[in-house]
């Protein structure tokens, strides 16, 4: 029944990490005055850190989502193709002026805009057009353009401007721009200077903090905020995220920014000492428990009522929560951003939607935390809402359970959800039904363990497409835990998806299924293709394909119309004797090729006959292939009844195979020994002298930037050539290639230069291991053994950390089974 996947998660934790992203770090040391002072060597770096990733990085530029523009309009919008208006787009670092006309301009590519179009003073601009605006950058701010837009410059549709026309071009200034570097809301409380905060032409910051205690958080989403520039929209909180409702002010003054006209300027606030200046003055020597609400406005002189202005939630912490939820409860982690240790006796408290405290715990020496099942299954205003721990010193962080969790789609996780504490499967007899016919419903009911659900009442509902209940019956009593209904679909049921559930009794769970409810015909010939599938087919050849029509009441389906395409694609098991065995390129993909097969008319008799052939421009690139044909025949009412047939197709005179060999123990770690053969385009093995083989190690390295004020990265490596040697190919048994290897990242390259044959396999050498090296700079290689590990047996797994240090490997289901720190 369920096939639940065991994840086992290995968090690298050497430098110090959260659950959250990280803000920015400055270079304010607390021993500095406790006033906002600008950041020294900003051109060089700003420390980011991310979850189980610490760089120093280069400081890029921080955009504004939302781009003010200032337009002018000379006159009205004039007829026929003219030059309507000048739009300013000031919010990049070089500005962008975007000539607007009244008709749409050649977005094809072949008109080079920047003939028609000059500037005084001369500069290199670059033009852009985009529908009915002519934009180019380039320019610089302050500092005042003439353009003329010359006599011919053309639209889209073949007109073109009448005469030349000058128009002048000013930014002047960039609009002042208030915001916080960095994307997070976690400050490390023992290591951070400050909060960085980003200005443009502000000289005045206004700074605003409020503290909200713990107990109002669960009324609140603690957000990254909004960053906005001088007359933005857009950027102010609501009440979910608006900190100053329940914020208790600790801090309120104005601080002096230096920095460079249009340039960017990146200061440090030291929110630290900010607060611990606070609460001296209140007398009280802790940072009481709570979330901060920091507050940003352009205090400069002259500044707009609609001053540029940033808000965001902050975390000052030392504490990094990591979260797991399951059927069984929710298991908390608690570690230190400082050390990245476990930290035990921390109190953790669950919260519900409405403040009430649904559990409290305090962690172990692993740092863990686990809440039970029935304290995280509430409903409603009783449902978890956040995860509050507080340490000692004060000290307070808290995790949002209504935030998204981690995604696991692009990592190797198989399997699919199984239920809590049953699991169904609801079919049908088929899937598509008319008014009037009946449904056969079956179903199977199954607990955690396999078993058959038996003396568990159920019942099943019947649901329209709209989503309303058409019907439902009980079931009492299940033979073996299954059950089989009928149900007659009523002559005005309305078309489209129908779905059935099933709940059992005492139970959240619903299993669920659709059938289609359709006025469909059924179809009235019967199609028959007679083809080659067994011997292939070569580049330059023809294949012929017979067909047969026939109506099924038995006469031939004389006159109609047969077309049919094939699609050439790899074959995923192109040789069965040698199934194991892998081929081609590994490191190129091939793309499909569609071929069409033309169109006839069947005779007299219903027989027709289309033609095969293959390109010979299609290259392989090691890659056994296979032509996947699709022919149909149209009824006499238009519809076409369709049938497929399957071609081997064969490009290369020879194909060399590569597998791990069986003569290796499961767990032996050297060497690496590798199976080798050489089929020809039938299949058969044959023989061959000195092919080169060349066993590579891939050296990845990640590369951090910045784009768009986000972090992106990219994977490069540089091969190493480990071992090189020729090797022999018998055409009765396999030939071997072997060596001895550290953990790392390979790939072996089999090349026959006489027939031009090549195949190329990655593979990762470790502890009975052949996965594949991580691809994301945030993931270390975790392996585990090949072979299914019986219940209550143990088994042994590899990772290949990129650094010395401690890790959580955590096993996992639909529940966490255990969390060891190695």
């Amino acid at each position: 029944m369920a096939r639940r996947s065991i994840i086992i998660g290995a968090l690298i934790t050497l430098f110090a990490f959260a659950a959250g992203i990280f803000i920015g770090r400055g270079v304010f040391s607390p021993a500095d005055d406790p006033t906002l002072t600008t950041a020294r060597n900003l051109e060089a770096i700003v420390y980011d850190q991310r979850p189980g990733q610490t760089e120093l990085r280069s400081f890029e530029e921080v955009r504004s989502d939302d781009a003010p523009r200032t337009e002018t309009s000379p006159t009205p919008k004039p007829k026929g193709f003219a030059f309507y208006t000048l739009s300013l787009d000031t919010t990049d670092q070089s500005p962008r002026a975007c000539f607007r006309f009244t008709k749409p301009l050649d977005m094809s590519g072949e008109t080079n805009y920047a003939d028609y179009v000059n500037f005084e003073p001369e500069i290199k601009a670059v033009a852009e057009p985009v529908d009915d605006r002519l934009c180019f950058s380039g320019l610089a701010f302050d500092k005042d353009y003439t353009a003329t837009l010359r006599e011919g410059l053309p639209g889209a549709e073949g007109e073109a401007l009448a005469s030349s026309e000058k128009v002048a071009v000013a930014f002047g200034d960039k609009p002042p721009f208030v915001g916080f570097v960095g994307d997070g809301v976690i400050l490390p409380r023992m290591e951070a200077d400050g909060i960085g905060i980003e200005t443009v032409n502000v000289d005045t910051l206004k700074v605003k903090i409020y503290r909200v205690g713990d107990r109002a958080l669960s009324f609140k989403q603690i957000v990254e905020g909004s960053n906005n520039g001088e007359d933005e929209w857009g950027g102010y909180a609501y009440s979910a995220t608006d900190g100053q409702e329940y914020g208790v002010p600790i801090y309120d003054g104005e601080i002096a920014v230096k920095g460079t006209v249009n340039q960017r300027a990146v200061t440090v606030f030291p929110l630290g000492a900010a607060i611990g200046k606070a609460r001296q003055e209140a007398g009280d020597q802790g940072l009481k428990p709570g979330a901060y609400y920091i507050s940003l406005e352009d205090g400069s002189d002259g500044a707009r009522r609609r001053a540029a202005q940033a808000w965001r939630w902050v975390m000052f912490t030392d504490m990094a929560l990591t979260a797991y939820r399951g059927n069984g409860g929710i298991d908390v982690i608690v570690r230190s951003l400082e050390t990245a240790r476990p930290m035990a006796n921390v109190d953790v408290t669950l919260i519900a939607a409405n403040n009430d405290v649904l559990a409290t715990a305090q962690s172990d020496g692993d740092g863990l935390v686990r809440f039970p099942g029935p304290a995280t299954k509430g409903e409603g205003y009783l449902r978890p809402k956040m995860i509050m721990a507080y340490g000692g010193k004060d000290d307070f962080s808290v995790i949002d359970l209504q935030r998204s969790p981690l995604d696991l789609s692009d990592s190797d996780v198989s399997g699919r959800n199984a239920g809590e504490d049953i699991d169904g499967y609801i079919y049908f007899d088929r899937g598509i039904y008319r008014p009037g016919e009946t449904v056969h419903i079956a179903g199977l009911l199954r607990d955690a363990a396999g078993n058959a659900v038996e003396g568990r009442p159920a019942t099943v509902r019947l649901y329209r497409p709209n989503g309303t209940e058409a019907d439902s019956f009980r079931l009492d009593t299940m033979s073996v835990g299954g059950f089989a209904r009928s149900w007659e679909v009523p002559a005005s049921a309305p078309r489209g998806s129908w779905r059935v559930s099933v709940q059992p009794d005492g139970s959240d769970y619903k299993k669920s299924a659709s059938f289609s409810v359709e006025d469909f015909v059924p179809q009235r010939i019967a199609v028959t293709l007679k083809a080659d599938e067994e011997k292939p087919i070569q580049q330059g050849e023809k294949r012929s394909v017979d067909v047969n029509a026939r109506f099924l009441y038995g006469a031939p389906g004389s006159g109609l119309k047969v077309e049919g395409e094939a699609r050439v694609r790899r074959d995923p098991n192109p040789f069965p004797d040698q199934k194991d065995f892998t081929w081609g390129i590994q490191n190129k993909s091939f793309s499909e090729k569609r071929l069409r097969l033309g169109e006839t008319m069947t005779d007299g008799e219903g027989n027709a006959s289309l033609s095969l052939g293959i390109d010979k421009t299609i290259v392989s690139d090691g890659y056994p292939l296979r032509a996947d044909i699709v022919v149909g025949v149209a009824e006499p009412g238009g519809r076409f009844v369709n049938e497929s047939a399957r071609i081997p197709v064969r490009v290369d005179e020879r194909y060399i195979g590569i597998r791990k060999s069986k003569d290796q123990r499961p767990g032996d770690n050297d060497p690496r020994v590798f199976d080798l053969v050489m089929l020809d385009k039938q299949g058969q093995q044959v023989a061959a002298k000195n092919v080169e083989w060349k066993i590579l190690e891939e050296d990845y390295t990640f590369h951090w930037y910045r784009q768009n004020g986000e972090w992106r990265w990219r994977r490069d490596y540089r091969d190493i050539v480990i071992a090189t040697d020729t090797v022999n190919f018998s055409a009765d048994k396999l030939s071997q290639v072997s060596r001895e290897l550290d953990y790392g990242a390979y790939r072996l390259e089999v090349e026959d230069k006489e027939t031009g044959a090549k195949a190329m396999h990655r593979f990762y050498s470790g502890w009975r291991s052949y996965a594949s090296g991580a691809n994301t700079p945030d993931k270390a290689v975790i392996t585990v053994p090949e072979e299914n590990v019986k219940p209550g047996s143990r088994t042994k797994i590899t990772l290949a950390a990129p650094y010395s240090g401690e890790a959580v490997i955590t096993v996992a289901t639909d529940r966490v089974h255990s969390v060891q720190r190695v």
